[in-house]
This record gives structure tokens, sequence and C-alpha cells, in this order.
């Protein structure tokens, strides 16, 4: 099968979520197909320290595309979350889909991927993002799996639910409501829709023989031994330019680890992650908080850490660092939401804590206690093995890009775009 693999940005280096997903699903599906990968964005330079890109021997070809530069800035203000209100009232009125598909439907970009498809002539279309899809579809292109990762309506859900008033804040509901209708749109418009859980394939409701769960992986490393471990010493790792992380980060430092240090004066929270703000970037002192930043391995961290700790409140998806801790056998301290689709027991394969206190009390027990975490540790890399590598990932991800006669039979109807 050719297929036609689309990323917004080169998943390479390895250095967020987002990247690991796609590039592994991009190694993964070039075992089986030949496949062409398609940036529509610039590549950007691979950082000092990291390797060197793999994709050119993973992929038959690749293909490099700005698509930004056919976007005029008009059509970019009009759908900007902070447009004038005018604008605003009117996208919500009379643009059915989510504003992130405006500046995507530009006649320049549509052109651009009918240009492409009549080039590579694809089998099928992978694309990671839903406004991608609805222009590979503008184009023409019928055979669309739009990867839905993170369900932006509840990554904005929480958001808003947690962030402070402000005066778009009504309009950005009112807005939320037309992003869920069009996300429960998908399966019935698009020929197949990729989630991370079972969860996100409830949610995503329409036709649901189209849609199909593939989670985040991981390789499974070697278990990491507990005797390189420092006594006290917490880690954390995500990017820190998306918001869920910083906030937790934040979170973790303001309200949780000035508790734990009450009782273990001893006790270091360090964090890995590319593009800190600069309010994120001061948590780092030098002795209580370290801010590490881009690093070409988190391994390192993860064998120093005697605790892994994800007190996320925001966000979607399944979770890779918490997959990524507990596949080194490493023991997690995280939130409900950090775990979800997971299928996690807590107590079992990792310790769940949702407020301040709790998260607090639990770390301070597991950072004395060498021996449950080890246990927990070795529960939970024996859960992540069994269900989470990239090989098991890679064949859910092959079944979604596969001919079947149940999810192939509605004639899917063309739709006007402006001009």
């Amino acid at each position: 099968m050719n297929l036609l693999f689309i990323c917004e940005t080169e998943p390479w280096p390895l250095y967020n979520g987002g990247s690991l997903r796609h590039f592994h699903l991009i190694h993964q599906l070039a075992q089986r197909h030949c496949v062409t990968l398609l940036v529509t964005a610039p590549v950007r330079p691979v950082p000092t320290g990291f390797p060197p890109s793999p994709l050119a021997s993973i992929c038959v070809r690749i293909i490099q595309a700005n698509s930004r530069e056919l976007i005029s800035p008009k059509i970019e203000r009009q759908f900007h979350a902070f447009a004038p209100l005018r604008w605003r009232l009117w996208n919500l009125l009379t643009w059915w889909r989510g504003s992130s598909t405006g500046p995507w439907l530009s006649p320049g970009v549509v052109r651009l991927f009918r240009g492409i498809l009549a080039d590579v002539r694809p089998d099928v279309v992978w694309a990671d993002q839903s406004y991608i899809a609805e222009a590979v579809r503008a184009a023409g292109f019928i055979r669309i799996v739009v990867d839905m990762d993170d369900i932006q309506t509840v990554y904005r859900y929480r958001d808003l639910r947690t962030a402070l008033w402000y005066n778009s804040k009504p309009l950005h509901y009112l807005e939320l409501a037309k992003l869920a209708a069009y996300e429960w749109s998908l399966s019935r418009r698009l020929w197949r829709v990729v989630v991370c859980k079972e969860e996100d394939r409830k949610f995503v409701g329409g036709n649901r023989s189209r849609v199909f769960v593939v989670p985040n992986g991981v390789e499974p490393v070697p278990a990491m031994d507990p005797a390189n471990e420092v006594a006290g010493q917490m880690f954390f790792v995500g990017s820190l330019d998306y918001p869920p992380n910083a906030d937790a980060v934040q979170f973790f430092a303001a309200a949780i680890l000035p508790q734990i240090r009450q009782q273990l004066p001893g006790a270091t929270f360090h964090i890995a992650g590319k593009r800190p703000d600069g309010e994120v970037s001061r948590l780092h002192d030098g002795w209580a908080i370290f801010m590490h930043g881009t690093v070409p391995s988190v391994d390192p961290h993860y064998l120093s850490a005697s605790l892994f700790v994800s007190p996320l409140r925001m966000g979607a998806g399944t979770k890779l660092k918490i997959l990524e801790a507990l596949v080194r056998g490493k023991g997690v301290v995280a939130t409900s939401q950090s775990v979800e689709g997971l299928n996690l027991i807590p107590g079992v394969h990792f310790m769940q804590a949702d407020t301040p206190n709790a998260f607090a009390t639990v770390c301070v027990h597991l950072l004395n206690d060498a021996g449950l975490r080890s246990k927990l540790g070795a529960a939970g890399r024996v859960h992540v093995l069994r269900h989470f590598t990239w090989d098991r990932v890679g064949e859910l991800a092959d079944l979604a890009v596969q001919p079947h006669p149940w999810s192939d039979q509605t004639t899917f109807r063309s739709e006007v775009i402006w001009h």
C-alpha cells in the first residue's frame, strides 16, 4: 500500500510526545507499507547532541512544503482565538467547522495538497490533525485517516474550566460547543478516525465502525537499577511550551514540593523539557528545583530519580511520560487525569493522588519506602510491556489503514469551501 503520512512538523528529534508518536507510527507503518512523509512546516535544525534524523532511511520519500506561506495574514487573523469580536461572532454563526480549519481551507493550501496528491498517488492519507485532513479532503481525496491523539474539545474544556475569568471566556465556551459538534461529526465525514483511548472513541461517537483506538507506546527498554537512585530525587519530563505541562510543574513547585520538603528537607524536583517560558524557567533555584531544558536523552534523569511525578490537571490523550517511566520500572505518583486510557490500577501499578496534600503525602511515603517503589515499578513495567509497546501499537495502526467492508460503505459527499 502507498501511504502518505502528513505531519505539521517533522517528527525528529524525539523530544516531545507528538514527535515520539508520529515517528514510531511512521516507523511501524513503513514496515508494512510504502510511506511518503509530507511535512507542512519548515524543518527545524537538529539541536547539538541529538543524533541525525533516520527518517530518510525509513520513508520512501520526504516532501517539505511550507503551507503557512500560502495562508494570508488576513485569514490567520480572521480565525484567531482572539480575533476582533465581529469576526469571531461571524465565524461562530457561519463557520460550522472548528476555527482551526479555516486557514487550512485557503485555496492556495488546497491547491498545494491537490498537486502533492497527484504526484504521490497514495492509497491512504494519514493526517496528524483534523484541519490537515480537511485540506486533503477539500483537495478531492477520500481515504483519509485523521489521528486525534488529543480530543481538542476535552483539552479546551479543561483549560477553560481552570482558567481565571477573562472577557472572551463566554464566547470561548460557545466556540467549544461548536468544536464538540464538529469533532463528533468527523467519524461520519472522514474515512477513518484514530483516537488514543476507548473513552475518546466513545466521545467521538458518530459511525464508530470507523473509529480505531491506537494508543501511545514505548520501546521495551531494560528496567533501571534501583541502586542508582538518588535519595529524595523526583523527576518530570514534558514539553514545557505545552500549557498542561507548564501548569503541572508550577502546581507541583508551588503547592506540593514545599509540603514534601517539610518532611524531607533534601528532596529535589528535576524537570526536563523543551522551550520553558520565563515563568517556568524561573522555577530553577539550583537547590530544590532543577530545570534541565531540552536534553538529548532522558535516561540519565530517569536513572537517578527515585520517583517519577505527573501532577497534570489539564490536557487529553494518553501520556507517554507515564508509559516511559513505568517501562523503566520507576515508581510513579500521578493524578487520575495523567493515567487516563492506560488501564492502570492505583496501588498496584502506581500511586494516585489528586490534591496537593494527598500528592505530597504519597510522595513522602514512597521516597521513604524503596521496596514499595520497586514493587509498583515492576508491576507497572509488566503492564506496559503487555499492552503498550510500539510493535503492538503498529499492529493497531495497520488495522486503521486497511480497507474493511463494514466501514467503507458510505458515499462521502463533497462540500463547498469558501474562496
